[in-house]
């Protein structure tokens, strides 16, 4: 019914008297990174889909700035809500200013994840059953590969339970890099078969700038022209380096 990820990026303190603006010009430094919305947005984005199980229909959302500093192009906090076909909502918020909480949560209509830390070998499920809520034990089985320690299954123990088996259990890559191991091997079963990948949803943080460049303005997806943050880099491009993105 619902997923959420919010995450800080930093804690910095704001800026006194500084009016926040939206995205300016220029939009991309095209340096080692790119904003936090297209950076481990892109990232996040693809999490909230797997959550919600289903394609993204719209974008809202709105991108913040807060520093005066002129090296500092991209943004210092982001909120966005997603629509889903299913009907599931997402909520993804980012931010370099203030805000400390960091969580991720997958609520259903019989129960639900709240994981207050993502990165972290717990998997807080509770269901509904009878009058209340019920804690249900999420094991873990791991061995070690030469030294290092690698997932071997996930077993939640409903009725019946539920088995992930780490398809990559037998080589030496720790739990977060399961996560761009599988990226990877969407990309290369989508070149080997000629499909699309399954990992990785750019569009989705490209309607985020979209949306926040046109006044919080809901974006349809999937995108069907090139959007006013695509232009934005595209001439932007253009100038820095004298040739256009081919």
């Amino acid at each position: 019914m619902r997923v959420y990820f919010s995450e800080p990026k930093r804690q910095d303190p704001f800026e006194a008297n500084v009016t926040p603006k939206g995205l300016t010009r220029p939009i991309h430094g095209f340096g080692r990174t790119s904003g936090m919305c297209m950076d481990m947005g892109a990232h996040r984005m693809s999490q909230l889909r797997l959550y919600a199980q289903s394609e993204p229909t719209q974008i809202t959302a709105t991108v913040r700035k807060y520093r005066l500093d002129p090296r500092s192009i991209h943004e210092d906090w982001a909120h966005a809500m997603i629509d889903f076909q299913s009907g599931a909502v997402g909520i993804y918020e980012t931010s370099r200013l203030g805000e400390t909480q960091r969580y991720c949560q997958i609520t259903g209509s019989l129960g639900g994840i709240l994981d207050r830390d993502p990165h972290g070998p717990e998997i807080p499920l509770r269901l509904l059953g009878g009058e209340g809520w019920k804690d249900i034990p999420v094991e873990t089985e791991r061995r070690t590969i030469d030294g290092v320690d690698v997932l071997q299954r996930i077993t939640v123990h409903t009725d019946p339970a539920i088995v992930y088996e780490n398809p990559f259990r037998d080589f030496t890559i720790d739990d977060r890099c399961v996560g761009h191991a599988a990226e990877i091997m969407s990309i290369v079963t989508a070149a080997q078969n000629d499909e699309p990948a399954e990992y990785g949803i750019v569009e989705m943080a490209m309607a985020i700038y979209e949306s926040s460049l046109k006044g919080t303005s809901p974006v349809k997806l999937p995108l069907e022209e090139i959007t006013t943050y695509e232009q934005i880099v595209h001439e932007d491009y253009l100038e820095r380096f004298g040739r256009p993105i081919l």
